[in-house]
């Protein structure tokens, strides 16, 4: 819970350097916005992707070095996808700065941290999401 604790800390800093870069009305807005469910959600997870696994030479990636990091995020809609027909939501936690939360986590300087997701059982899925919901 501790390790939870200092990633929430990052994640409200920079909601709140997010939230003074809006003009008035939209900051009304935003407040009512649930953003991250770090301490409320039974799983928080890391997802990383490390370039240099496998060496230099990697069918795909040795031409196009992004594909580990697309490969990732295609793993992780999948999980999504997966976690939704299971009843799980997940959220992707954004607001923070990745090298801060990959020093909390002790996350190698070669290894990129792709998301922080959020997991936990769900009443019910919203028939819009919130964001597009509270306009």
């Amino acid at each position: 819970m501790e390790t939870r604790k200092k990633v929430k800390e990052l994640v409200e800093k920079e909601r709140e350097r997010f939230r003074e870069m809006l003009p008035e009305d939209r900051k009304k807005v935003f407040d009512k916005i649930k953003v991250e469910a770090i301490l409320d959600t039974p799983l928080n997870l890391a997802v990383t992707c490390d370039p240099t696994r496998f060496g230099p030479v990697v069918l795909g990636r040795t031409t196009m070095p992004e594909l580990c990091q697309y490969s990732t995020v295609l793993a992780i809609e999948n999980l999504w996808l997966s976690a939704t027909a299971e009843g799980i939501g997940i959220g992707w936690v954004s607001f923070f700065r990745k090298e801060d939360v990959k020093e909390i986590l002790g996350i190698p300087k070669h290894v990129e941290l792709v998301a922080y997701l959020t997991m936990g059982y769900v009443a019910e899925f919203r028939d819009k999401p919130e964001l597009e919901e509270k306009g």
